[in-house]
C-alpha cells in the first residue's frame, strides 16, 4: 500500500526507469491488456451516449488515452494530470502537435480547475493506494464531470474499497446512471465502473427544491423565534 504521493511518485517513477515509456512501465501488467481496457473504456463511453468533448485524464501516465483514442484529430480537449515528472514529460511530447491538450504534473488532489468536463478518466490511478485517498479523489473527480458527463475509472475489486461500496456508488454520488463491468478479461480481475450525471434541467430542478426547503426550513424558525420574544 501507497499511503503519500510521495511513495506514489518514487513507486511509478521506478517502473518507469525499469521498462520506459510503455504500460509497463506504468506498473500495468502488458500493453495488449491495458490497450484493451483503454479502448473498452471509450465503447463503454460512447454506447451511454456520453459527450467526448473536453477530457479529464487523472494519473494520465505518459497520455496513451489522448493517441488510443486519436484526440488529436477530433474536436476534444485533453486535460492530463499526473504526479510523476517522467510521465508528464514523455506525454507533453506525444501530445506536442495538438493545441487542444495540456498535461500538468501535479498531484490531483491540489489541482485546481474551473470548467467543468464531460468525462473524468481514472484508469488505474487508484492501484496501491489507501482507501481514504481513493474515495477522495473520486468525490472530486465526480464533482468536476458536468451534466450528462461520466465518471469513469478501473477498480481492483476490495481492493482498496469494498465492493459493496463500490455498488453504492450510484446512490453515494446520485449519479443517474452506473454501470459495473465485470471483468473484461481472462487474465485480470478488474472491474469498470462507469456514473453518469443527470442532465442539466434535472440538476436544476433539484437545486431549486434545495432552496426551497431551505427557504422553508428558514421561516419555521424565523416565526418560532419571533413566537419565543413576543
Amino acid at each position: 500500500m501507497l499511503n503519500t504521493p510521495g511513495e506514489v511518485r518514487d513507486f511509478y517513477r521506478k517502473t518507469y526507469a525499469e521498462h520506459g515509456p510503455s504500460p509497463r512501465g506504468m506498473a500495468w501488467g502488458d500493453t495488449k491488456t491495458h490497450y484493451k481496457r483503454v479502448m473498452r473504456i471509450h465503447h463503454l463511453l460512447v454506447s451511454l451516449d456520453v459527450p467526448m468533448n473536453r477530457i479529464l485524464d487523472v494519473g494520465c501516465g505518459v497520455g496513451l488515452v489522448h493517441n488510443l483514442w486519436g484526440l488529436a484529430y477530433k474536436e476534444r480537449t485533453y486535460h492530463g494530470v499526473d504526479l510523476v515528472p517522467e510521465f508528464i514529460e514523455e506525454a507533453r511530447a506525444g501530445i506536442s502537435k495538438d493545441p487542444k491538450a495540456i498535461v500538468v504534473c501535479e498531484d490531483f488532489m491540489d489541482w485546481v480547475n474551473i470548467d467543468p468536463f464531460s468525462v473524468a478518466l481514472g484508469i488505474g490511478t487508484f492501484a496501491w493506494q489507501t482507501s481514504d485517498a481513493v474515495r477522495s479523489m473520486l468525490y472530486k473527480m465526480w464533482g468536476m464531470v458536468g451534466a450528462s458527463g461520466a465518471l469513469a475509472v478501473t477498480l481492483i475489486p476490495d481492493n482498496p474499497l469494498p465492493m459493496n461500496e463500490v455498488r453504492r456508488l450510484k446512490g453515494t454520488l446520485d449519479a443517474k446512471e452506473m454501470l459495473l463491468y465485470n471483468g473484461y478479461s481472462d487474465r485480470l480481475d478488474e472491474h469498470i465502473v462507469i456514473l453518469v450525471k443527470k442532465d442539466a434541467e434535472t440538476l436544476a430542478a433539484e437545486a431549486m427544491r434545495l432552496e426551497e426547503m431551505k427557504d422553508a426550513t428558514y421561516d419555521v424558525i424565523r416565526e418560532q423565534y419571533e413566537h419565543a420574544h413576543s
